[in-house]
């Protein structure tokens, strides 16, 4: 996220370098230089503005001293500790990707990831693909998914897979979907958990209809207008998507319909000036 964060102020024509401690195990082909903690205590004083991703304390406690400072909140770090991080990151501007974190603070900016992904045309007949690949199964809630769908298995063709391949064949896989289920876990420990992520914006960039959590619809389209998601947040509202999604020519209605001007609101350009405004 880090990385694409910068690549979108890069197009956009804003002098941006990120570095990472260290490499992201999915192994992109592209990544944020790889650095010291050394490296960024002697140089993080001659930039402008200092991004700092993933809620990390030890990286902050090492730039505090600068006065322009943002902080990320993206996932787990934060949602298990909240209190601790607001205190700890008390008076700097914060950025999330995860709508529910604004029903705790509604004062964080929600900044959805983009992408460069391409819709994968196919000229299929017949039943329509359901893909679930999960990057964690355990709080995807891939067990209930595969429970609620037990009773469509005479109408779509079900692909779920647990291991994780690199992230090129994941988005293959993903690609080859007619419909891809990002997620279903609207509360996880007992709290509000259920929020989209980036793979359900690389799902639609790919061309497929995504069914995944969105507990505070508002966060996202109170910036980026409709939600170009199916957002069933409990049990009966999930089954009841799959009894509508009846045929084809019905699913590629409602695609059409949602993933109009995806692209263009999610775009890296588009992105970039969003950012920019937020840091400015």
């Amino acid at each position: 996220m880090s990385h694409e964060n910068a690549n979108a102020l890069r197009s956009v024509g804003v002098n941006c370098q990120d570095y990472a401690i260290h490499n992201h195990p999915y192994g992109y082909a592209s990544q944020s230089r790889k650095c010291t903690p050394l490296w960024i205590k002697d140089h993080y004083m001659m930039y402008d503005v200092i991004q700092i991703f993933h809620s990390d304390a030890m990286l902050f406690k090492m730039v505090s001293g600068h006065p322009n400072v943002i902080i990320y909140h993206t996932g787990t770090r934060y949602r298990e500790n909240k209190l601790r991080y607001d205190q700890l990151f008390k008076g700097r501007k914060i950025i999330t990707d995860q709508c529910e974190f604004l029903l705790h603070n509604p004062t964080f900016e929600y900044l959805a990831p983009h992408t460069n992904l391409k819709p994968v045309k196919h000229n299929r007949k017949g039943q329509m693909i359901v893909g679930h690949y999960p990057s964690n199964h355990k709080v995807k809630g891939t067990s209930q998914i595969e429970k609620m769908l037990k009773g469509f298995k005479s109408k779509y063709d079900i692909r779920m897979d647990i291991r994780l391949t690199s992230h090129p064949e994941n988005l293959l896989r993903v690609s080859e979907s007619d419909i891809y289920i990002e997620l279903f876990a609207p509360l996880q420990g007992g709290k509000p958990y259920g929020c989209f992520g980036v793979s359900a914006f690389e799902a639609t960039a790919l061309g497929c209809l995504v069914v995944t959590n969105n507990i505070n619809r508002p966060a996202y389209e109170d910036v980026y207008g409709t939600q170009p998601f199916l957002t069933p947040n409990c049990e009966d509202d999930f089954i009841e998507t799959f009894k509508y999604l009846h045929d084809r020519e019905y699913v590629e209605l409602i695609k059409s319909a949602l993933h109009e001007n995806f692209h263009i609101k999610h775009g890296i350009i588009e992105t970039g000036y969003r950012i920019k405004n937020l840091i400015s």
